[in-house]
């Protein structure tokens, strides 16, 4: 939820409010939004790895966790879907204005959040949690938390292919900005 929050609601405010001046920057010089996004991406890297520094930290003081391969590959999984879910803070950053960032964020957020744990994992199964956990397997998040519990080659491959996907529309707004 950190990373989740970091990414979406306070990344694309940051973005939202140095926006003209990156667009500007990327009419007049060599340094395209792309590279914006690029390096924007490495700072929100280390800020979200920093976060999971954070929380492992607390998880070894509390005694609640133990290192193990499971461990290592969600901390490296989950900071792959933070890169993914700033890619969509850069987007939503450049594609709208501050006040409408600001009142976006939280729903947002609240939004994405229900794609992060399977439903049918919480809840008992009926016909709406089937269909909803159906239309969850089209986000990679779904991906990240079976793999958590049973990683397979599979799964990984679909948490990318669900990420490339679900990117584009994301791409294309980014690219919508650069030629305007």
């Amino acid at each position: 939820m950190g990373i989740l929050g970091n990414s979406i609601v306070t990344f694309s405010k940051r973005i939202c409010s140095n926006k003209d001046f990156y667009i500007l920057q990327s009419h007049i010089t060599h340094y395209s939004l792309w590279n914006y996004l690029f390096s924007q991406l490495i700072t929100q890297v280390i800020i979200n790895l920093f976060i999971t520094i954070v929380i492992m930290i607390l998880a070894i003081f509390l005694h609640t966790i133990e290192f193990n391969f499971i461990t290592i590959t969600s901390i490296l999984l989950t900071n792959i879907i933070g890169i993914y879910l700033s890619v969509i803070g850069f987007a939503i950053g450049l594609s709208f204005d501050a006040p409408t960032v600001d009142a976006a964020g939280t729903p947002i957020l609240f939004i994405i959040a229900t794609f992060i744990i399977p439903w049918k994992h919480l809840l008992p199964a009926n016909s709406f949690i089937d269909f909803f956990t159906n239309i969850q397997k089209l986000f990679p998040a779904y991906y990240l938390y079976a793999d958590l519990d049973h990683l397979s080659v599979s799964h990984l491959g679909l948490l990318f292919v669900t990420a490339i996907i679900t990117l584009l529309p994301w791409l294309g707004f980014i690219y919508r900005k650069l030629i305007n």
